[in-house]
């Protein structure tokens, strides 16, 4: 287990990809996979600290990701406002002094798209849970 950054104040118990036992990564695998993106969010990574908490959450919320009623409100609730758009860009010289290329922005937006996706489909389940 670790904590999300040793700067916060506040400590969730992870476990990282890295550190995560091969059932563990098996689930995480699975979760990048159905989801469409390269990362875990940390609510997985949580629940990975529960015993069971994983497996048992994944095998739930699994189903609901196929669902096309979800995957349309997502696309519906994601075209409300998106995070990228909203977002000032920094000025060249900005990106320029910390050295971000052309490259690292298009992968800065991507990344930030893949949050908008994976986030989007998650609220959603969270309200078709309750």
């Amino acid at each position: 287990m670790n904590a999300t950054s040793p700067h916060h104040l506040d400590y969730i118990p992870t476990v990282s990809e890295k550190e995560a036992d091969p059932r563990v990564a098996a689930i995480f695998s699975d979760i990048k996979t159905t989801l469409g993106v390269p990362f875990v969010n940390l609510i997985w990574k949580h629940l990975a600290t529960i015993p069971g908490g994983l497996e048992l959450t994944w095998s739930l919320a699994k189903p609901l990701y196929a669902s096309q009623v979800l995957n349309e409100s997502a696309r519906t609730l994601r075209q409300q406002t998106t995070l990228v758009e909203s977002v000032t860009p920094w000025p060249a010289p900005v990106r320029q002094a910390l050295g971000l290329s052309p490259l690292d922005k298009s992968e800065i937006v991507s990344l930030i798209e893949d949050y908008g996706r994976a986030n989007s489909r998650a609220l959603l389940i969270l309200k078709y849970s309750l």
